[in-house]
């Protein structure tokens, strides 16, 4: 009886998205978590900056970081399956990436952004688009 040989995956169709999705996530965790940083900065939550400043970088940082990395991380190996052309799986991964880190960062900026007491006034650079932080967050 004769076997149906199934399409292999290659190494560096895993390796080289898991990469990229590292460098993506940090980049992108980093990123939010210094513009809440500054938000809070701006507009003097919390009783001191260092400890909102240690309270973002040890316990948001690396969650942000494994949400994006491992969504990203997961997925985009996948969508090597979708075509045989490369500019299309990279087309479909850049889309992927974006998606992640978009969804990521509205939910992140959303849940612990700005208190709503703090809407009105400061700072005036936050978009009027990102709701303030729900009440259990201030």
């Amino acid at each position: 009886m004769a076997t149906i040989a199934q399409p292999r995956i290659r190494t560096r169709t895993v390796v080289v998205p898991l990469l990229s999705a590292t460098l993506i996530a940090t980049a992108a965790s980093l990123t939010e978590i210094g513009v809440v940083g500054r938000a809070w900065d701006a507009c003097e939550v919390g009783i001191n900056a260092g400890a909102n400043a240690i309270g973002l970088i040890l316990f948001a940082l690396p969650v942000l970081w494994l949400i994006q990395t491992g969504l990203i991380g997961a997925l985009a190996p996948q969508l090597a399956r979708v075509s045989r052309n490369r500019l299309v799986v990279t087309a479909l991964m850049g889309l992927l990436a974006v998606t992640v880190v978009a969804v990521t960062a509205y939910t992140f900026f959303a849940m612990s952004g700005l208190p709503v007491q703090f809407r009105a006034t400061c700072p005036g650079w936050w978009p009027s688009w990102l709701p303030p932080a729900p009440k259990p967050f201030y």
